[in-house]
């Protein structure tokens, strides 16, 4: 069976490109374009890793992220790992989303390798 994915970005064309490189790679991959949308795929299906954006409308990645670690009503468990896609980059930033459950920080531009690497390390 495969691994399934959850990305999260508000940019359709980010996620286009992520979902093409992670189905190559063997991946389920779900789209969702906002923190809100997340939560509402996570309450329906169990996914094997989250990607989040930090800055999208509704819910920002973080605050998604420490929702989801949160509550007990989503089809996530603590070691589901929640991965950052996104151009912030700030120590203070990343410091915020490891207090939220985020396990790696990936910055965009990003090459198709190191996403598939972060992947692979985590699944």
């Amino acid at each position: 069976m495969k691994e399934k994915i959850l990305i999260v970005d508000d940019d359709s064309t980010i996620r286009s490109l992520i979902k093409i490189t992670l189905t190559g790679a063997g991946y389920d991959v779900y789209e969702a374009e906002d923190g809100l949308e997340a939560l509402s795929n996570l309450r329906k299906n169990k996914f094997d890793l989250i990607m989040l954006d930090v800055n999208m409308p509704n819910l920002d990645g973080i605050s998604c992220a420490a929702k989801v670690q949160s509550e007990a009503d989503y089809s996530i468990n603590q070691k589901t790992p929640i991965v950052m896609l996104t151009v912030e980059s700030d120590d203070e930033m990343k410091q915020r989303g490891k207090r939220a459950g985020v396990r790696a920080w990936i910055t965009k531009p990003f090459l198709p390798d190191i996403l598939i690497n972060v992947v692979q390390k985590f699944l």
